[in-house]
């Protein structure tokens, strides 16, 4: 597609400034803690992506010819290679590694052929794309940042819609409920899917009808299961207790590296540990509206300094660790593994997804009810609920020039079958899983907990395909789980069940829109909104006195108004009561 030098020039200086932004943002944080790019997929065992129907059939249709008809539509089956570039290094396998992209080749005759890169601060896309070379089928990067808006606005992606109506008319019905109308741009076109867009009504309709259906890996605290038992099991309902029983444990085992293990401190991550506690307080995301119905910053609530404060006082007895702030990603997982932590913050899955075995009952990790600040009634905290998601952290989009256009938009469509969907999550029928009796829960096979116990889900997921990363960035629709809540993972059942984290879950539907950023000066502030929020969200938490935790705070305030936080308020607000209007809220 040819484009005007004019055009090209600016997009060439979007991209450089994206780059230079994100080399910035590097040089700044140094090395990135775990989970801390929202590009990269976390591998959820916790968190299920089915379209729903216990009852359907992992077996498709009898192909006709070359076509095979799955959930109703007729796919084409000719063996076609398509091409994509993913903005984030591998993370599982190759195609053809694991069952379900082998599934995926023999049934609609697909293989994709993948390009990974090599970091997470997207240089490597920019470079890309400003070097004007031939693009491939799919690109696959961040949802909510400058560059997804710079494709579709340079024309570098093709609209989806248009696609549809040339080559795959049934597109538009098999996506989940309000995605359309969640990612519809400016111009009224469709140009990206996201993974984890939950249909809300419909998860809600399968609970209603006796469906397991919970929300799976939110955020929340873990305690060293053998090390709690050993000091009696105390009571830790609340954040004091909480902070006294670590000081326990800790004096009990010296020897123990990380009395509280944090996944993440970082705004907007799924994992913030500040976030997290602020809500503990009364609080609710980085960004929530105020009585009046705008949009304003957690900065402005006195809860989330009073969290940070909290961790803050955590961190000078001793119970964080510097170097959790900047971990590697190895050390991360080894730390986990070895279960060398007294607490841990983050998805539950993070931690009993490494160690072999951690999802029994007599397993290192141990879910805890959330303990709330003696301020706030239990019943006032409000969790983010998956269910209630629309993604945006991965987008899949289909280039402008894509050679394998009609396939590319049919494969798309292809993962939004009920059959596709159940292959993302769970792998192969007979394989990994097979329905209960019943028809709404599964069971898991001898061979699938086999691997899980002595090599972790992991490796289990690298053979099997469940939720795998070489695949699971395409498509991932309904947020649920269908496997039994009594047996298989009695640990994953008790940390999403209503005696600990259910009972506070709260559809946040509309503020993952808001967050959205669709101009380009807005981005610029809020990128450097974001660095600034690194720096000094640590800096707070690593106080050495009232004082200075207070002098801390207030320069992270002040420059964060003098960087347009006003300017991000205002143009969030107008975002939220736009979605507020086509009744996103719900």
């Amino acid at each position: 597609m040819m484009k005007t030098s004019t055009s090209r020039t600016r997009k060439i200086a979007i991209l450089l400034a994206c780059l230079l932004l994100a080399m910035a943002a590097a040089g700044c944080a140094g090395e990135s803690s775990p989970s801390a790019d929202s590009n990269v997929p976390a591998a959820d065992p916790g968190t299920d992506n089915t379209a729903g129907g216990g009852g359907t059939t992992q077996d498709p249709a009898p192909a006709t010819g070359s076509t095979i008809t799955l959930s109703g539509y007729e796919f084409n089956t000719e063996p076609v290679t398509l091409t994509a570039v993913v903005d984030w290094p591998q993370s599982f396998g190759n195609w053809g590694d694991d069952s379900v992209t082998r599934w995926i080749t023999d049934t609609v005759g697909v293989t994709i052929d993948i390009t990974w890169a090599t970091t997470t601060t997207g240089e490597e896309l920019n470079l890309l794309l400003a070097g004007g070379e031939q693009l491939p089928d799919f690109i696959v990067t961040g949802g909510g940042g400058a560059t997804a808006q710079t494709l579709f606005r340079e024309q570098y992606v093709a609209a989806l819609d248009e696609l549809a109506a040339q080559y795959f008319p049934g597109f538009t019905d098999l996506l989940p409920d309000k995605m359309y109308e969640a990612f519809q741009e400016d111009d009224g076109h469709l140009y990206r899917t996201a993974d984890w867009f939950a249909d809300y009504d419909k998860m809600m309709q399968m609970r209603d009808e006796g469906f397991y259906v919970t929300d799976g890996g939110n955020q929340q605290f873990l305690l060293n299961r053998p090390i709690y038992e050993e000091l009696g099991s105390p009571s830790v309902n609340t954040l004091d207790e909480f902070r006294a029983y670590l000081n326990a444990a800790k004096e009990a085992h010296p020897e123990i590296g990380y009395p509280l293990m944090m996944a993440n401190v970082a705004w907007g991550d799924g994992q913030d540990t500040v976030n997290f506690i602020y809500r503990l307080f009364g609080g609710q995301d980085w960004l929530y509206p105020n009585a009046a119905g705008s949009i304003e910053l957690c900065l402005r609530d006195p809860r989330y300094k009073s969290a940070l404060q909290y961790l803050n006082g955590l961190y000078n007895d001793g119970l964080i660790k510097d170097d959790n702030f900047a971990m590697a990603q190895e050390t991360f997982d080894s730390t986990l593994a070895g279960s060398n932590l007294i607490a841990f913050s983050g998805s539950d899955f993070n931690w009993f997804g490494k160690v072999p075995g951690g999802e029994t009952l007599d397993g290192p990790c141990l879910p805890i009810m959330p303990p709330n600040d003696v301020s706030i009634n239990r019943e006032d905290i409000k969790l983010k609920s998956l269910l209630s998601g629309v993604g945006g952290g991965t987008a899949t989009f289909i280039s402008a020039d894509a050679v394998n256009a009609a396939r590319a938009i049919e494969y798309i469509a292809f993962r939004y079958t009920d059959e596709a969907q159940t292959a993302e999550r769970y792998g192969i029928q007979g394989e990994a899983w097979e329905y209960d009796t019943d028809g709404k829960q599964i069971v898991w096979t001898q061979a699938y907990n086999d691997i899980v116990a002595t090599d972790g889900w992991l490796e289990m997921s690298k053979l099997y395909g469940c939720n795998n990363g070489t695949h699971s960035w395409f498509i991932t629709n309904a947020i649920c789980k269908l496997e039994s809540g009594k047996a298989d993972y009695p640990v994953r059942a008790l940390s999403q069940s209503d005696a600990v984290n259910q009972t506070f879950c709260q559809n946040e539907r509309i503020f993952d829109l808001t967050k959205v950023i669709k101009n380009d000066d807005i981005q610029m502030k809020y990128e450097q909104l974001m660095m600034l929020v690194e720096e000094s969200v640590v800096s707070c938490i690593r106080a050495g006195s009232e004082s200075d935790f207070n002098a801390a705070y207030d320069s992270f305030v002040s420059t964060a108004e003098s960087l347009g936080l006003a300017d991000i308020e205002a143009y969030f607000t107008e975002s939220y009561q736009k979605w507020e209007s086509l009744g996103m809220g719900g």
